[in-house]
């Protein structure tokens, strides 16, 4: 499944969240999204590794990136997770950017997963991750109440 696809329907199945990839109300950002889609409900520790090894596309450097922000101090600069700082070689990766749009210029995740359709189309056929093991379970909207989440279970990106 592509990236922006799981985005797509990740995003269907909650609320959009800032600053975490699943917050006290499950709601998700939208690699939090695009994770749940594939895999379901999710806990801190594994989103991160296992949201590389399900969509490698987020590894992808990202040339000429223009930062929709007029806020923004430059475009490497912008697209870092860390505001004022640089990704460690100056060219953010897509990881960076969808962060950046999603949690500093509060992009919605449907206009995020149509940017990253958008550079997946840029790269060709084989940008996408491969077909998820039939082995997953479909995605089930969860029905818990929010108090009732572990600590441990509610993300956020330090």
């Amino acid at each position: 499944m592509k990236l922006s696809e799981a985005i797509r329907i990740g995003s269907a199945a909650s609320g959009q969240a800032f600053g975490a990839y699943q917050d006290q109300l499950w709601k998700r950002c939208a690699l939090g999204a695009a994770y749940y889609a594939v895999r379901g409900r999710f806990g801190c520790f594994t989103v991160p590794p296992l949201l590389f090894s399900e969509f490698p596309i987020l590894n992808e450097r990202v040339l000429n990136f223009e930062c929709p922000g007029s806020d923004c101090h430059g475009l490497a600069i912008c697209a870092s997770p860390m505001p004022g700082k640089l990704p460690s070689n100056g060219v953010p990766t897509l990881f960076d950017i969808v962060l950046h749009l999603n949690d500093f210029h509060s992009w919605d995740r449907l206009k995020i997963a149509d940017w990253v359709a958008s550079f997946e189309k840029s790269l060709g056929s084989d940008c996408c991750a491969p077909e998820s093991p039939a082995s997953v379970e479909p995605v089930v909207v969860a029905t818990t109440k929010p108090e009732a989440v572990p600590q441990r279970e509610r993300c956020v990106r330090t």
